[in-house]
């Protein structure tokens, strides 16, 4: 017992801190280009099944990287948007990855068999929160679009799923919005 009137430290984690910046901030982001791309950070990552998936797995390929928690309820309003616009993204070549900040293989399991989606990203999750240091998340779900040399040419939050092909379009076609 700590001394009497004394409140004791609480402990966040990752996942912790990205919840609350969910609830925090219910507004979207200012999304847009970077006026000069800046290299991603690396990572390292397990997907569900185990196997070890580093985003140079993506090298040489567009990437849209979805960071987010299983309890998130903009992150899963996320997904639906991805599924909406899953088939146009697939055209332009582009690979979406989820990444679940701050959650265990267990826990991102039981959510995307909750969820009996047909859609279904590559999935990853990173147990201690080391993206949101690396990325500077501080709100979520959070958006990035990694080009084929590896650097992020646009981040944002939450972006309703037309826009957002919209902004990947222009982004391929070299007139970003």
């Amino acid at each position: 017992m700590g001394k009497p009137g004394l409140a004791r430290p609480v402990r966040l984690l990752p996942a912790h801190l990205a919840v609350l910046a969910c609830f925090a901030v219910l507004a979207v982001l200012p999304a847009g280009a970077r006026a000069e791309p800046l290299p991603a950070p690396s990572w390292e990552l397990n997907d569900l099944e185990g196997k070890p998936r580093a985003l140079e797995d993506w090298r040489g390929r567009w990437v849209l990287l979805k960071l987010g928690t299983t309890v998130c309820p903009n992150c899963a309003q996320e997904l639906q948007e991805l599924a909406g616009i899953d088939d146009g993204l697939r055209e332009l070549g582009v690979e979406v990855v989820a990444i679940y900040l701050g959650e265990d293989r267990r826990t991102v399991r039981r959510y995307w068999a909750k969820r009996k989606a047909p859609y279904r990203p590559a999935i990853l999750y990173d147990p201690r929160g080391g993206l949101v240091r690396s990325y500077g998340v501080s709100v979520i779900p959070r958006l990035f679009l990694v080009d084929p040399e590896g650097r992020i040419v646009w981040d944002a939050g939450y972006t309703p799923g037309p826009e957002l092909l919209g902004v990947v379009e222009g982004h391929l076609a070299g007139v970003p919005r």
